[in-house]
């Protein structure tokens, strides 16, 4: 039932998405011709237009800045999701870890002390002062003097930080209470020495003793009470060793405390310190954030933890300080990805102005790059203003909306161009006649030709971008939130490049044509010479411009010389016209000929071979691993991960996955003796033990609720509340919150690969058993990441997402034009495109990542594009009378050319995201290579094949869906 229903469910979802999407393409039609006619006849007005909306635009998205919070990895339902972000506005977000690297000997020095008590109340955004009374260094309200350093008070400020824990803090915390509870009994010996006084006082006035003997008597035994109470204080601080009076500047009490024993000898930490000092040369001091804070709150936090850290009077006498943690490393490539912007889109912008320079022969060659450059920043701009993030699969988006954009401008330049070229006398005749409807009357084609020309392609590009984008809005289908919005962003994109185009090209050829073929000023009255001096003032600037272009260009043309030679044939030139149906036109040479002589001898064969592999690239590719982990998304050589390496050789831990317990007590002993033996069993589990420590082990101990309750042999509700209220809150707050109805067992977890990640947290997760009333749940970024990889990786969701994508097209194709066959020409290599890359990146070895698993979705929208121009190109030829062969070799060398020109620029552009710094935009570079690489290869060499093949059926009969097509847009038919 529920597949059935879901069945239905999709097939509705289809049909009603392929209804709209022929609606789409009836409204792009229409504003094409309406915005083709008006950039003709206003063509400066038209660019000025563009250009001021592509600046709008860009300073509006200047605001923007990358985001890799988890909510970009995970959606917001997601188990996994929900509970780290509750354990994390609990106890605080991950931890930034400060290795202060120091012997222990050195740092237990009164003098090292101050500093760091000093350093780790400014990480709090608080200020310490000494407090001779309970003898160590306690917060206050404001700030001594001369503690108003800069970083200190805008930590203090900004109330970034949740908790700091250090060896400092610990000290004077564990002191400060010490000496309250000290002078707690101390109070307590003066109380009892007073009951004594009064019992010694009334039992001798009761003998009849006078009042000066009585008062004697009572004072003895006030002090007799008074001695024995401070005998069996000092007999306890015998047993226990504590140093002496309790002072942060008592070397020996410090040195009991930390070391074990006031012996000169002794340098090793308790182990029961391990947190704080893991070794005998290092100092840990964890800094939590609060989890509210956005990408830029934190990377400024963090900037001024970085500043207080860096300032000499923080830091004791022979040590040193590094930062380590998954904070960091997120802040390090939210802002590497904030650098990588600006240069990859000029190294972009380079690399695409010299493909078109070297092998695009038509009047304003870098008018595509411009085209698409405002289409980027018209929809960055819009993302902006709706105020979405900028993710990292939003800066995915830019070099293939370029590419995309480019495409546009290429094909619908390249057919204005050859709608220019001299034709066969009936071919002029026509173009004249409709010419002549078109321009009511007026003298001259020159400013028309063009403009007939892009609306006579805009149809076929319209058709092609609606059924692109309708492959792309599948991915709203995927459960991370960063694919969803690469799928919208990169539709709206489309979108826009497509606005774009239609009115840029034709206002820019306007401008190029002859001014003799433009209506004289006097014909057009007063507004006419305000516009026509506005349209000549424009298009003199846009001259200089052009000419400033060509002698910039000047340099790079003599090395360029030699592709542009042999790129020659590419130029897009309307080929003489046949004499006669079925006769040749002029002959491929080399091995073009040699393809398409083999392709149209052999379809069957080649789409079978094409096919088998397409198979085995889909069985391949569902099983390609995906990487999620965000250390492993910034790579090894990054220095935010090297530090947490070495956090991790020092403590044995680079990472925490936390258990988060609610219950309406979880200080209850059934809930405590439950979390005790989960940590236990999980910790045998991995192999850990006290004796060897975290050696060996994927997980360590961290402080637990539990294991403090249990330890201290707290097991009844009376000895647990008296525990938790002798401990001072400042500890007790990471454990369990004020209410005990949630408390966290953390453990600190190595790097690791993804799978073994995988298979812990899976058994964790099956451990959690916890008794009735009680919850638990894993939180923390491995778990995250791990539920958004085991999400990606599914094979039935890659191929569900993939059957969806070619249905959702195949719909719109049909329906947009009209019949099976139409459709099925630009269909068959889009399908075979996508196995053909899967199986070609499988080979490569290449890692999937969050943005590079949409691999099928690109190909699809790449191809897509390809398929229908060409498709639909060759169709005209066909009904104007050539062969197969004739107009296969007619279309390849008309629309085809400007669709390698588009394809080869939009490499240009893909192969600069290689050479990111980024290890995730690098991965993803690649793999959008494979997929416009194999995408052309299919274009080039599958669509022949298909239409030979189709050609041999003859002309079937209409599609069964033709009337249903006709029904649904009233523009069937105009995709011609």
């Amino acid at each position: 039932m529920a597949v059935a229903a879901a069945a239905r469910f999709a097939a509705v979802a289809v049909a009603a998405a392929a209804r709209f999407a022929a609606v789409a393409v009836a409204a792009a039609a229409r504003f094409a011709a309406v915005a083709v006619a008006a950039a003709a006849r206003f063509p400066a007005a038209a660019l000025a237009a563009v250009c001021a909306l592509a600046l709008a635009g860009g300073l509006v998205a200047l605001r923007l800045a990358p985001s890799t919070g988890l909510d970009t990895f995970l959606g917001r339902s997601a188990p996994a999701w929900r509970a780290t972000e509750a354990q994390q506005r609990l106890f605080g977000a991950d931890p930034i870890v400060v290795l202060v690297r120091a012997p222990a000997e050195s740092l237990l020095q009164p003098s090292s002390l101050a500093t760091l008590s000093r350093l780790e109340a400014c990480l709090a955004g608080q200020y310490v002062a000494f407090d001779a009374a309970l003898g160590a260094y306690l917060p206050v309200a404001r700030a001594p003097s001369g503690a108003l350093a800069a970083p200190c008070a805008a930590l203090h400020r900004a109330r970034a930080v949740v908790s700091v824990y250090g060896p400092a803090t610990f000290l004077n915390r564990t002191i400060a209470a010490l000496n309250e509870g000290l002078r707690d009994l101390l109070a307590g010996v003066q109380r009892a020495a007073a009951v004594a006084e009064r019992s010694a006082l009334r039992l001798a006035l009761a003998r009849g003793l006078s009042r000066r003997r009585a008062l004697d008597e009572a004072a003895a035994a006030g002090l007799a009470e008074r001695l024995g109470q401070l005998a069996a204080l000092e007999r306890l601080a015998a047993s226990i060793g504590t140093g002496g009076v309790p002072s942060i500047r008592n070397v020996a009490f410090v040195r009991r405390l930390v070391l074990g024993s006031p012996a000169a000898a002794a340098s090793a930490p308790s182990s029961r310190l391990a947190y704080l000092f893991p070794n005998a040369g290092t100092g840990l001091i964890q800094v939590r954030l609060r989890s509210s804070l956005g990408a830029t709150q934190r990377s400024r936090a963090i900037g001024l933890i970085m500043s207080a850290l860096a300032k000499p009077s923080m830091r004791p006498a022979g040590s040193s300080y590094t930062v380590a943690g998954e904070q960091i490393v997120l802040d390090d490539l939210t802002g590497e990805l904030s650098r990588s912007i600006s240069r990859l889109l000029i190294a972009a912008v380079l690399a695409i102005g010299l493909a078109l320079l070297a092998i695009f022969r038509a009047p304003w060659r870098l008018l595509p790059l411009a085209v698409a450059l405002a289409a980027a920043a018209i929809t960055f701009g819009l993302l902006s203003l709706a105020g979405w993030q900028l993710t990292i699969a939003s800066i995915a988006v830019l070099p293939i909306l370029i590419g995309l954009a480019v495409d546009y401008t290429v094909q619908l330049q390249a057919r204005a161009v050859e709608w220019m070229q001299p034709t066969s006398g009936a071919a002029k005749r026509a173009t004249g006649a409709a010419l002549a409807a078109a321009q009511h009357g007026r003298d001259g084609l020159g400013d028309q030709r063009p403009a007939a020309g892009v609306g006579r392609a805009a149809r076929s590009v319209a058709a092609a971008a609606v059924a692109t984008g309708a492959g792309l809005l599948v991915l709203l289908l995927s459960p991370v939130p960063m694919v969803r919005g690469f799928g919208v962003l990169l539709a709206a994109g489309i979108a826009v490049g497509f606005a774009c185009a239609m009115v840029a090209v034709p206002a820019a050829l306007a401008m190029a044509a002859p001014a003799r073929t433009r209506p004289a000023p006097a014909q057009r009255g007063a507004g006419g010479l305000l516009l026509g001096w506005v349209r000549g003032a424009g298009g003199r600037l846009l001259g200089c411009v052009r000419g400033a272009g060509e002698l910039l260009c000047a340099s790079v043309r003599g090395a360029g010389e030699l592709l542009a030679i042999a790129a020659r044939p590419l130029r897009v030139r309307r080929p003489r016209a046949l004499a006669g149906a079925g006769r040749p036109v002029d002959q491929l040479r080399g091995v073009g000929a040699g393809a398409l002589r083999l392709t149209i001898a052999h379809p069957g064969r080649l789409l079978a071979a094409g096919g088998l592999l397409a198979a085995l690239g889909w069985a391949l590719g569902g099983s390609a691993p995906v990487q999620t982990d965000v250390t492993r998304l910034a790579g090894t050589g990054n220095p935010a991960v090297r530090t947490l390496r070495a956090l991790e050789r020092v403590s044995g831990a680079s990472g925490e996955i936390d258990v988060l317990v609610r219950s309406a007590n979880v200080t209850s002993p059934g809930v405590v003796a439950w979390m005790s033996a989960y940590q236990s069993a999980v910790l045998r589990h991995v192999g850990y033990s006290a004796a060897r420590g975290c050696a060996g082990a994927a997980l360590c101990p961290a402080p637990s609720l539990a294991a403090l309750l249990t330890g201290a042999g707290a097991t009844t509700p009376s000895r647990i509340d008296a525990l938790l209220a002798a401990i001072p809150p400042y500890f007790t707050r990471a454990l369990v919150t004020p209410d005990r109805r949630a408390a966290t067992i953390v453990f600190g977890v190595r790097l690791m690969p993804l799978a073994r990640e995988q298979r812990l947290i899976a058994y964790m997760r099956s451990r959690l058993r916890p008794p009735v009333g009680v919850s638990a749940a894993l939180a923390g970024l491995p778990v995250v990441a791990a539920q958004a990889a085991a999400t990606l990786a599914s094979p039935g969701r890659r191929w569900l997402d993939l059957a969806v994508a070619l249905v959702a097209v195949a719909a719109v194709l049909v329906l947009v034009l009209g019949s099976v066959r139409r459709a099925l020409a630009p269909l068959v290599p889009i399908v075979l495109a996508t196995g053909l890359s899967s199986l070609v990146v499988g080979l490569l070895g290449v890692a999937l990542n969050p943005i590079s698993v949409t691999l099928s979705t690109l190909v699809i929208a790449i191809c897509t594009e390809f398929s229908v121009l060409l498709a639909e190109r060759h169709r005209q030829e066909r009904r104007a009378g050539h062969d197969l062969r004739g107009a296969l070799i007619l279309t390849y060398r008309t629309t085809g050319a400007s669709v390698l020109v588009s394809g080869l620029t939009a490499l240009a552009g893909f192969a600069v995201l290689v050479t990111s710094p980024v290890p995730i935009l690098r991965n993803f570079g690649l793999v959008t290579l494979v997929d416009l690489s194999v995408s052309l290869a299919a274009v080039m060499v599958v669509l022949p094949a298909t239409l030979a093949a189709l050609d041999r059926f003859g002309d079937p009969r209409r599609s069964p869906l033709a009337p249903l097509a006709r029904r649904a847009t009233p523009a069937r038919g105009t995709v011609a």
